[in-house]
């Protein structure tokens, strides 16, 4: 089973169309039409079990130390579930997945957790 061939996150205030731009039988690209945006999806099947969601963001920002000169940036925000082959149920696994997302879906938990907070 796959994911829808285009996703829509919310980015702020921004709804984000991801369309596919790649598919194999452990992993699922998506892109922005300006490639601003990337997203995917991974897993893994060895000693342990790993799923992972990643939205990227790319884009071309003024050199802050030379003028007239722009640099690349990049940077990721990950979702990772990683299970033992054995001894976790998918329902043990769900709620604690929703768990970690619920939690993260409190801007101010989330504040902490950019800001270095511990």
């Amino acid at each position: 089973m796959a994911y829808a061939d285009s996703l829509t996150v919310k980015v702020g205030t921004e709804d984000v169309v991801l369309n596919r731009t790649g598919m194999s039988l452990s992993e699922g690209a998506f892109s922005s039409q300006d490639r601003k945006y990337g997203f995917t999806v991974k897993h893994s099947y060895t000693k342990r079990n790993r799923h992972v969601g990643q939205l990227k963001f790319s884009d071309i920002v003024p050199n802050p130390l030379v003028e007239g000169r722009n640099i690349p940036t990049t940077f990721h925000a990950h979702l990772v579930v990683d299970t033992p082959i054995q001894g976790a149920t998918n329902v043990q696994v769900e709620a604690l997945t929703k768990a970690i997302v619920a939690f993260f879906a409190v801007p101010a938990n989330v504040q902490k957790l950019i800001a270095g907070e511990s």
